[in-house]
């Protein structure tokens, strides 16, 4: 039972950092779509504005999911440290196979 819970945490956390990843490169795409519009002629002070403060929170979602991103990783390890841990005692136990 708990081979499969570790297996479970690690099956968990990859898939947190996959997530994680994957909202970081959809938001760089935002950001650079934002960054070209900001670009464009003819924008009016007001259209302008609401673009910066658009790219302001893209910014602070790619920080979060940057955060996510590590502790994801983190969780990871962790996981497969206890992966390690848990074969090791099974193999003890009952021998390799």
């Amino acid at each position: 039972f708990r081979s499969y819970v570790v297996e479970q945490a690690v099956s968990s956390a990859e898939s947190a950092l996959n997530s994680a990843i994957s909202r970081i490169d959809d938001r760089e795409d935002k950001l650079e779509a934002k960054e070209r519009e900001l670009r464009q002629e003819g924008l009016t002070d007001e259209q302008r504005q609401r673009i910066r403060e658009r790219i302001r929170e893209v910014r602070g979602e790619i920080r979060d999911a940057r955060r996510d991103a590590r502790q994801s990783e983190d969780d990871l390890h962790h996981a497969r440290i206890e992966a390690r841990m848990v074969i090791g005692m099974i193999g003890g136990r009952y021998g390799v196979w």
